[in-house]
């Protein structure tokens, strides 16, 4: 696992532990929010301070998700709320996260990002 230290940009929704973020023109993170953002993900929220995040880039990770039909070998990319979901034939231009490490349980999933 790595986890790396960013500030927290002026203009992001609320981020939570687990939410995927992305870097802004400024290298501050946001909470994944749009379409554009999920292909800048840079890695899962571990924890906020004030104005800093913890974010983990590496490693495996523990990520929001409301894609409870998730199974051990998936490939998950970001959906527009921060969380993960599975890749899909519709998906052939976003960006792969990870893979499903274990079944969802209350909302959460472990991947291993990629």
């Amino acid at each position: 696992m790595i986890v790396e230290q960013f500030k927290l940009s002026e203009t992001s929704k609320k981020i939570n532990p687990g939410d995927l973020v992305c870097i802004d023109s400024n290298s501050k993170v946001n909470k994944v929010s749009n379409e554009t953002d999920t292909y800048k993900v840079i890695g899962v929220c571990t924890e906020v301070k004030d104005d800093n995040v913890l974010v983990e880039i590496n490693g495996l990770a523990t990520v929001n998700t409301s894609d409870e039909l998730l199974e051990p070998g998936d490939l998950v990319v970001s959906e527009v709320d921060g969380t993960v979901k599975c890749l899909t034939g519709l998906d052939d231009y976003i960006d792969v996260i990870g893979i499903v490490i274990s079944k969802p349980e209350k909302g959460k999933v472990i991947i291993k990002l990629k």
